[in-house]
């Protein structure tokens, strides 16, 4: 049995604002859209990401901006599809 429709609209738009908010900026009325939920677990997420850089920096490691951050939006989008 397949999710109804309104539900896959639902999450294509969740990913989308998702996508605008890590590489943009959203509206008060978008972000109004995403779940005060989701918008915690994104958070998280790239906080431990950021901790994560920070002790790799320490260690005399480095990371690439652009790539990090589109692995951190794969991350998230991946994570969104999974709930």
């Amino acid at each position: 049995m397949s999710a109804p429709s309104e539900w896959v609209d639902e999450d294509a738009e969740r990913r989308r604002l998702v996508g605008k908010w890590i590489c943009e900026d959203l509206t008060e009325e978008e972000m109004d859209e995403l779940p005060v939920e989701l918008i915690q677990q994104i958070r998280e997420h790239i906080r431990s990401l950021v901790n994560e850089g920070q002790r790799s920096a320490e260690k005399g490691g480095w990371l690439d901006g652009p790539k990090t951050l589109a692995e951190i939006g794969a991350r998230v989008t991946a994570r969104h599809r999974q709930s």
